[in-house]
């Protein structure tokens, strides 16, 4: 057997917020034959990675337009192919969600999300000559090119796609990271690879003889991409952090690592809400492994590796069924977390079974969550008809950010109104000390009988909430149906890192990136929206719209805050393809064209 790396890149899109695919794997066929059948049984397959949902992996091309992205590694028969397939889910072959630019066929609505059909095979085929080595990793790269989409022809109707593959170079989008795993590796012992500070896995790969590894991972430009690393199995786990690629850069230096055979004891505990004392069901519960002594895991998070995570059941338990003790002056930490409330750190100790002496029961690893309960009323007006509902959604943002703390669904039925409840964290912001919140509340709105993610509601916010002191009045958010709107402009001389966000009344709602500018390596198509961002933005509304540059540890904002009105669509006949509620009169304002923004300046 051979070890196989597979990544994807794509080739620019036209006029497109997503071009999403549901890949179930990727097949090689040793056969010279371009013919060769779906059904010969020759054929070796490179499934979608665990945890990636039913099956497939949901994709989004221009999420990796020009970026890598690694899809998994596998291990297949060492030798020589000349076919390779990229199989895509003959049901549900992925969705559309076109740009929010003025000129739009008739049938399509703007910004709103469409099925996906092909026009041939899902089987996307090349015939391209890969040879995978009993030894090393064989690295394979993708592009994958979604062709000219065709509209639908009416409203509702399926973008029609005829995709291709090709072999890329995988220069220089990926960085090669090898190195060796000394003391007693065993047989199925893996080395992954995730994101710096999350237990977003990018790619693993087993050890070879004699605890050698190599992967590919995909390189940003500067300041690049920070990996963690982490061995685990059925030795003690060992970790390197904070590991930066740049694209088109060197390969790191050779990373070491020692582990030691040991048998592992079960960790077990609890994740209580702190406030109602009630069991929290689908916590987050991750071991945390510091890559040196300096590294406090409790204070920060800097140079914590997570090297596994579950969730707790339906009482509030978790259990990690074998954790292997570390080495001797090693600490390990176990940390619960979920949305609405507070992020807990413990110091693991050992004994005969492993404790944590600072949480709330001494005998296991147990976890109180505080949080603060927000309460208030939500109202949809027009309200539903008579036996119909409106869900609406609430987030929370700690102030002036994007990041979500807090979430919370109310039906609000024909009545018009109905309360709410929403927990939030009573430390969102612990660097600088503010713990106010954003408040968001979006409906959930219907586009031809299919939920849609843009609402054709208002977007109603409430900024700067304290949940310790709510506002006199209490907290009282309406929605009303305004119809749905579009805003589209350009971000000048952007590069990878340029992102446009958009605020209402100072709170965050939205973020875009900025289309492209660089054509693909290797390919002679060039981006038809390069440096163009687009949201869909309820009308009757002023909105402010800033450009950002993201830096290796936050997002530095540039220029020039820009205000921008979307006006009020004029009503139309409840026939056209209107993606969002009907008024008094049974019209719907229907959908306006894309309102310019000024262009940002870099």
């Amino acid at each position: 057997m051979g070890a196989l790396e597979i990544g994807f890149i794509d080739s620019p899109s036209n006029g497109f917020q997503s071009i999403a695919l549901n890949i179930v794997s990727v097949r090689l066929n040793p056969s010279t034959n371009p013919a060769v059948p779906d059904t010969d049984p020759n054929w070796v397959t490179v499934s979608a990675p665990s945890g990636a949902g039913p099956g497939e992996l949901s994709v989004n091309l221009l999420d990796f337009q020009n970026n890598a992205v690694v899809f998994n590694i596998g291990q297949v028969t060492a030798q020589n192919y000349n076919q390779v397939e990229v199989v895509i889910d003959a049901t549900q072959p992925g969705m559309v969600i076109p740009s929010c630019s003025a000129a739009k066929p008739a049938a399509q609505e703007g910004c709103i999300t469409a099925n996906v059909a092909f026009t041939g095979s899902t089987n996307l085929r090349t015939t391209s000559p890969v040879s995978v080595p009993f030894t090393g990793l064989t690295t394979l790269l993708l592009d994958i090119n979604p062709g000219t989409p065709v509209p639908p022809a009416s409203p509702g109707g399926k973008y029609t796609l005829n995709p291709s593959i090709s072999v890329a170079p995988v220069s220089p989008f990926l960085i090669p990271v090898s190195g060796t795993v000394a003391g007693v590796p065993a047989t199925g012992d893996i080395i992954s690879a995730e994101l710096t500070g999350t237990n977003s896995i990018v790619a693993s790969a087993q050890l070879t003889t004699g605890g050698n590894f190599t992967m590919q991972l995909p390189a940003a430009e500067p300041p690049g991409t920070t990996y963690d690393l982490f061995v685990s199995g059925s030795s003690t786990f060992a970790v390197k952090s904070g590991i930066t690629l740049i694209r088109g850069g060197s390969a790191p230096p050779a990373q070491s690592f020692t582990v030691l055979t040991a048998s592992g004891v079960a960790l077990t505990g609890a994740v209580i809400d702190g406030r109602t004392k009630g069991a929290l069901t689908g916590a987050t519960v991750s071991l945390l492994l510091p890559a040196s002594s300096a590294d406090n895991c409790v204070t920060s998070m800097s140079g914590c590796v997570i090297v596994a995570t579950t969730t707790s059941d339906s009482a509030g338990n978790y259990t990690f069924p074998s954790v292997t003790p570390p080495p001797s002056g090693t600490p390990f930490y176990v940390q619960a977390s979920i949305p609405g409330t507070n992020t807990v750190t413990q110091l693991l100790s050992y004994s005969s079974i492993p404790t944590c002496p600072s949480g709330p029961n001494a005998s296991n690893c147990s976890f109180l969550l505080d949080n603060d309960l927000l309460t208030g009323t939500i109202t949809v007006d027009p309200p539903p008809g008579a036996g119909t509902n409106t869900v609406v959604t609430l987030l929370a943002e700690p102030t002036g950010t994007g990041n979500l703390v807090g979430f919370s669904q109310v039906t609000v039925t024909s009545l018009g109104t109905a309360p709410f409840q929403l927990e939030v964290p009573t430390t969102v912001s612990p660097t600088t000390g503010n713990n106010n919140v954003d408040l968001i509340a979006s409906a959930q709105d219907a586009y031809l009988g299919v939920g849609t993610q843009f609402s054709g509601h208002q977007l109603a916010v409430l900024g700067n909430v304290n949940p310790t002191s709510p506002p006199a009045g209490g907290i009282n958010l309406t929605v009303s149906c305004l119809g749905h709107g579009t805003i589209a402009g350009t971000a000048l001389s952007p590069d990878a890192n340029t992102h446009v966000r958009l605020f209402q009344d100072g709170v965050q709602l939205m973020d875009s990136t900025v289309g492209s500018t660089v054509p693909t390596p290797g390919s002679t198509a060039t981006p038809a929206f390069p440096t163009q961002y687009s949201f869909c933005a309820p009308p009757n509304n002023t909105y402010t719209i800033q450009r950002f540059e993201e830096t290796s540890a936050t997002a530095v904002p540039v220029g020039t805050a820009t205000m921008i009105v979307v006006p009020t669509p004029e009503p139309v006949a409840t026939s056209s393809p209107c993606p969002l509620c009907e008024n008094a009169l049974g019209q719907c304002p229907g959908n306006c064209s894309a309102t310019s923004a000024n262009s940002l300046q870099p």
